[in-house]
């Protein structure tokens, strides 16, 4: 059951229903330092319709026993398809394939942090400050000297 599971793993990722969310874990450096290896985190299956460039993307690709996970650094379009042009973060160069929608798995929507809490990684970090810092912050900015 093992070895079939081993073999079968690409179709079985390829296949999953659109939004299915499934965690996994980074095994190769080449998107370090935002994901380093043994980094755990959270894919959104979905088309490659969706995706925007400097999103974390992870796809299938037949020259690797594992799924990749590398960043979009290109959408291209030609006529009704759609390709990707995408690079490790920490390669020089970008990769010698385009991904297509047949090896699309899905989008990195999260990654664990050392706290264990998850990170949206597509977002930007927004900052919010609890209420009471607001109120002391405006009572100390209205004192006049």
């Amino acid at each position: 059951m093992k070895r079939f599971y081993k073999q079968n793993t690409k179709l079985f990722l390829i296949d999953l229903p659109l939004n299915f969310v499934f965690t996994t874990e980074v095994t190769t450096p080449s998107m370090e330092p935002v994901l380093p290896v043994g980094s755990q985190v959270k894919v959104k299956k979905d088309i490659i319709q969706q995706t925007h460039e400097g999103d974390v993307i992870m796809f299938i690709n037949d020259n690797y026993s594992h799924p990749v996970v590398h960043r979009i650094i290109k959408k291209i379009k030609m006529g009704s398809e759609i390709l990707l042009a995408t690079k490790g973060d920490n390669a020089q160069s970008m990769d010698s394939y385009f991904v297509e929608q047949k090896n699309f798995i899905g989008v990195v929507i999260q990654k664990l942090n050392d706290r264990g809490i998850y990170k949206d990684l597509n977002k930007p970090v927004i900052f919010l400050l609890p209420n009471w810092i607001r109120y002391i912050f405006n009572f100390f900015s209205t004192i006049q000297v």
